[in-house]
């Protein structure tokens, strides 16, 4: 067995709310670090007023899938909702063969890294689910799964 350490870099980033700034901010980021997964933790969505500086959902879209990276995954935080399907359209339009991993009351695992994507629990899940069942109370026992010293 052996006992070389896995080495992954993760960046994390939320509360872009479709600001310019901040998503240049993102990108530049991505390029100095260079991670291998990016974990957008909510509010990538839905600015009100930036002063002409926010970007539309299809920009954010475009510019969140072509970010160099192996994986980027999606938490819901509480601004993803309608607008959340205007997104998904542009990320699936871009023709880049990115999987959209939008995480709800679900877990993305890459080696010893898990990111768990606790269900966001405003009521308004339907957009982001995009279909998928949705999982409402607290079953965290069906999608967290055993612990590493369990397993």
């Amino acid at each position: 067995m052996s006992s070389d350490p896995i080495t992954m870099k993760v960046l994390t980033v939320a509360d872009l709310h479709q600001s310019k700034t901040l998503y240049e901010q993102l990108e530049t980021a991505v390029r100095w670090h260079s991670p291998d997964v990016v974990a957008v933790i909510g509010d990538c969505l839905d600015l009100w007023d930036a002063g002409g500086q926010e970007l539309s959902r299809v920009e954010c879209a475009q510019r969140l899938v072509a970010l160099r990276c192996q994986e980027l995954v999606f938490v819901r935080g509480n601004h993803e909702s309608e607008s959340w399907l205007q997104f998904v359209t542009a990320w699936r339009a871009s023709g880049r063969m990115r999987m959209l991993q939008a995480l709800h009351a679900e877990s993305f695992v890459a080696g010893p890294l898990v990111i768990v994507g606790f269900p966001c629990l405003l009521g308004d899940d339907f957009h982001y689910l995009e279909g998928r069942k949705s999982t409402q109370g607290d079953y965290s026992d069906q999608w967290l799964g055993p612990s590493r010293q369990e397993a």
